[in-house]
């Protein structure tokens, strides 16, 4: 592991870097589309919840390069953020919402499809960035390796993760390099999906 290079459990005081970093690597994405801000709150309140699993790389400086968060248990997971969370979300994202409305249904949508109902109980990868200072340094591998031990700790031996099928293929081929297993495809809104899973030795 390079040096220069701290690992850390993410708190909701990471909140504004992980955002600024989402907004900076995702540009074009639907929810980078919503402003730092936003992204800033749901970021605090996905932090905020018991079952969040979060994990961050920093510099020496204190830049976050990397971060990884997902959810011991993706059931409800959202669904609670949305509702503790909902107001200041709403105020947030209301100037981008106003311009377009059809986001408003969109946003829904993203945060609702369910994958397979055999997977609502197993934890899950939801969001993982990497700077794009940093690409092609390891970084990745390196943020999703202690993401996953941080499962194991928690005695979890098995985790999924969704990622765009389409005009994707260096995230498939990343998750493929890291010993995950294609399950299947499926639609969230208009995009298409793949669902990959990992079993972890413990």
């Amino acid at each position: 592991m390079n040096k220069e290079i701290n690992l850390t459990t993410l708190t909701v005081a990471d909140a504004k870097d992980i955002a600024i970093l989402h907004f900076k690597a995702f540009k074009g994405f639907f929810l980078t589309s919503l402003g730092v801000n936003f992204l800033k709150i749901f970021y605090q309140g996905v932090l905020k919840h018991q079952q969040s699993v979060a994990v961050g790389a920093y510099t020496q400086d204190r830049e976050l390069i990397g971060f990884a968060i997902g959810t011991k248990q993706p059931l409800g997971f959202y669904g609670a953020v949305l509702k503790k969370n909902w107001v200041k979300l709403g105020f947030s994202a209301l100037p981008n919402l106003l311009t377009d409305p059809s986001k408003i249904k969109r946003l829904l949508t993203s945060l609702t499809t369910k994958a397979n109902a055999d997977f609502q109980h197993t934890p899950t990868l939801l969001s993982i960035c990497v700077s794009n200072s940093q690409q092609a340094k390891g970084i990745g591998g390196i943020v999703l390796g202690a993401f996953e031990a941080e499962l194991k700790k928690n005695k979890l031996d098995t985790l999924v993760l969704a990622t765009d099928a389409l005009n994707n293929e260096h995230a498939n081929r990343f998750y493929c390099n890291n010993n995950y297993i294609f399950v299947k495809s499926f639609l969230q809104g208009n995009r298409e999906m793949n669902l990959y899973s990992k079993t972890l030795p413990l």
